[in-house]
């Protein structure tokens, strides 16, 4: 697996610095959301946590929207779109696969 580069590294960071954002919002602990998405609070922590490599599913996304109670691409605001475009086809090529195909546009 290749390392990912920092634009990659920042599309993962401003996705977490907007879960941290709207957790504070909805006045919910990182263990709250922890329990309401069914994941570890340590996997909640590690993807707010600066300074860490970051890797997490769509799916995963998806998850902890629904228990912000907030549409998924609010977790994207900040992300450059021709960054997210390249990531996603980096993607794509990397698993040979299509299920990352999603665009999220503002």
């Amino acid at each position: 697996m290749s390392r990912p580069n920092k634009r990659n590294t920042d599309i993962y960071d401003i996705i977490a610095a907007n879960i941290k954002e709207n957790r504070k919002k909805a006045n919910l602990t990182q263990a709250e959301l922890a329990d309401l998405t069914e994941y570890s609070h340590e996997f909640i922590r590690r993807i707010e946590a600066p300074n860490i490599k970051k890797y997490f599913s769509i799916d995963t996304l998806v998850q902890i929207a629904k228990a912000l109670n907030i549409k998924m691409e609010e977790l994207f605001i900040g992300v450059d779109p021709i960054i997210l475009e390249e990531k996603i086809k980096e993607e794509n090529k990397r698993w040979n696969k299509q299920y990352f195909i999603f665009f999220v546009y503002f």
